[in-house]
């Protein structure tokens, strides 16, 4: 049996760390993608204060081929996806990357029972990081 060797399993996953007080969801679909901050960012011209909405999260994912699997839930899903992105605690972003947890505003990132989960999204690559028509529609 042969296994591949990757960047991240030499490495571990690829960890951003958030540049504003508002932009862990940035860090995170940077993370998600291994893309750099910057692309994703530019992405984002307008972000409010609050940082990026769910919608926006989940729009960005699919615009680049990315299919995405909702749950409001207190605790993790009984057999999570090895990649998703995290709601926690007052509006902040976490991601768990091929089952290792990432927190842009902190490194290490704090166990997971140690975070108050209000939403968890799956990711399920659909061909992965090429981008739909402009217009973003999706059928």
């Amino acid at each position: 049996m042969s296994t591949a060797l990757t960047m991240e399993s030499i490495f571990g996953p690829y960890y951003v760390a958030q540049r504003e007080s508002n932009d862990c969801g940035v860090a995170c679909l940077a993370m998600l993608t291994s893309l750099s901050y910057e692309p994703v960012r530019r992405d984002f011209p307008d972000m409010v204060s609050q940082g990026l909405s769910e919608v926006q999260i989940v729009e960005w994912l699919q615009h680049w081929g990315f299919w995405t699997k909702r749950w409001w839930t207190s605790r993790p899903p009984a057999m999570p996806a090895p990649d998703g992105i995290i709601l926690v605690d007052d509006g902040h972003w976490i991601v768990r990357r091929g089952g290792t947890l990432l927190d842009p505003a902190r490194k290490p990132a704090k166990a997971l029972h140690e975070y108050s989960i209000l939403k968890w999204i799956e990711l399920c690559p659909a061909g992965g990081l090429k981008p739909r028509s402009p217009n973003r529609e999706t059928k």
